[in-house]
């Protein structure tokens, strides 16, 4: 996302230094509709051009477009673009276009990273709870309460155990297959180590040597 970010903002300056105004005529305008991999129906909008350069280049080209768009033109209308003096076959429809799409990735390229970094240092912060919890924590035996199927906000797949551990603060295992998970029964014994932020099964993080 950083890279296609700096190639739109490298874009918008050149079309900032060299850009030159055209009347393109809209040959014709269609839609494409395809199937992404979740298997939804995606539409795609294109306009084809043509239009002049200052020097007599004649440019024909396609130019995807968004809905709105496609739906204000009309075939045979004359619509203002401008062209790259070096590379005519670049063109914007309306001014600003590629710094603003460059501005937009960037948005994204710093939303996903803030998501990045959040989601490692959550990952790391529990990891370190479960690990210090089977080297140093309390070693309980509790019974689970209750095997739940993951909820769908949180991000999750599969199957958890369940169980209150003495004191009534609720354990979960991490999220596991239904098959890993197919012997366990309601009231069955679990080892579980007693950490900061929650506990751990042992079935998880691995059991410690009590001998």
């Amino acid at each position: 996302m950083w890279h296609l970010s700096a190639a739109s903002l490298d874009l918008a300056d050149r079309f900032a230094n060299e850009g030159n105004a055209a009347s393109a005529r809209i040959e014709d305008k269609y839609s494409e509709t395809t199937r992404d991999a979740d298997g939804d129906q995606v539409t795609r909008y294109y306009l084809e051009l043509s239009f002049e350069t200052e020097d007599g280049q004649s440019i024909k080209l396609s130019k995807r477009v968004g809905r709105s768009h496609f739906s204000s033109v009309e075939k045979g209308e004359v619509i203002d673009v401008t062209y790259l003096r070096s590379d005519p076959g670049k063109i914007e429809l309306s001014d600003g276009e590629t710094l603003n799409r460059a501005k937009g990735e960037q948005f994204m390229f710093y939303l996903f990273l803030a998501f990045a970094l959040t989601t490692f240092w959550y990952t790391a912060r529990m990891a370190l709870d479960a690990f210090q919890a089977r080297k140093s924590g309390e070693r309980q035996e509790v019974e689970v309460s209750e095997i739940r199927k993951a909820r769908w906000w949180q991000f999750r797949v599969g199957y958890r155990l369940v169980w209150h551990e003495r004191d009534g603060r609720q354990g979960t295992s991490l999220s596991q297959s239904a098959d890993r998970l197919m012997g366990f029964r309601t009231g069955d014994r679990l080892i579980v180590f007693r950490g900061r932020l929650r506990s751990w099964w042992a079935g998880d993080c691995g059991d410690r040597d009590v001998s």
